[in-house]
């Protein structure tokens, strides 16, 4: 007699539905359509069958129930492991695998192993005893995915959902890019303006100091010859000496100017300099302050 069985591959709306809403999942098959077994079958799966179910492994003694539930055996077996298949059937763990691509379209075309077994129908509903096992799909091409599942006795038609990277088609702007390569504008800094800010700043102070050191020569040269022109004359109006005196200070006040001048200008194109530095930086807050003094110019800030 030839074996009669649904071939794995087929696939349609009808049998989805038959494989997820028959209550029980699993039926034993009628006798016209199983192998005829022996007596000595009969007992064996009988026997083994209790074994398997009192130590939860649900999946192999529903395989044994279906060999001693067939017309062959004794009526008690027939009725004990109908019973118990029933039973079964509703404790059972089961799931269905589904499986789609990162773009959300269906694939079909795929293989599996549950820990480490090949599976040898993907496309119902699989029974599995109940605790933690390892699903390990595998798609054409790509790498495979893996899933760690856990079930408890009652857990029945759930979904297990695998979802594949699939490739991104390259267009004609996504160019590969060069290694050690970065994106334009990504962590690059435009520190034209504030070199050019910092140049300006260090050449006003640096104009600024000297023209301060010059106003101060030009005091002391004052100071030094109204004291040489008080002790020798009194130093008159009439004295050649009190016009150098005078010349000597209208220097020594223009190039005070000058230097303050220079130093302000200075001072501010620094804290500038510094501010665009800190600007094309990090993005966090910072808090920046210039001051100035007769003497010269700065920063205070947090940054």
């Amino acid at each position: 007699m030839h074996i009669l069985r649904r071939p794995r591959s087929f696939r349609s709306a009808a049998v989805g539905a038959a494989l997820f809403l028959s209550t029980p999942l699993v039926q034993a098959e009628p006798a016209s359509k199983a192998r005829p077994v022996t007596k000595a079958q009969c007992g064996a799966a009988y026997e083994k069958a209790q074994e398997l179910k009192a130590k939860a492994k649900l999946a192999a003694a529903q395989r044994q129930l279906r060999i001693c539930v067939q017309t062959e055996c004794p009526g008690f077996i027939q009725k004990d492991c109908a019973s118990w298949s029933s039973e079964v059937s509703q404790t059972i763990p089961s799931f269905l695998i589904v499986v789609t691509g990162s773009d959300g379209s269906d694939i079909s075309q795929f293989s599996a192993k549950l820990d480490g077994e090949p599976l040898s129908g993907v496309d119902g509903m699989i029974e599995v005893d109940p605790g933690d096992h390892e699903l390990v799909v595998s798609h054409q091409g790509l790498p495979d995915a893996t899933k760690q599942l856990h079930f408890e006795a009652g857990d029945q038609r759930k979904l297990v959902k695998v979802v594949f990277e699939l490739p991104r088609e390259s267009g004609a702007g996504d160019l590969p890019r060069e290694a050690g390569t970065r994106e334009p504008g990504a962590d690059q800094r435009d520190l034209t303006w504030p070199i050019i800010s910092l140049g300006i700043g260090a050449v006003g102070l640096g104009v600024g100091g000297f023209f301060l050191l010059r106003s101060a020569a030009n005091r002391d040269d004052a100071d030094a010859l109204y004291a040489e022109c008080q002790r020798d004359s009194g130093c008159l109006n009439a004295d050649p000496r009190s016009d150098q005196i005078s010349q000597f200070d209208d220097d020594a006040r223009s190039a005070q100017v000058f230097g303050i001048v220079g130093l302000a200008i200075g001072g501010v194109a620094v804290a500038t300099g510094v501010t665009l530095f800190v600007l094309e930086g990090d993005d966090h807050e910072s808090s920046v302050r210039a001051y100035l003094a007769p003497t010269g110019g700065g920063l205070s800030g947090r940054f």
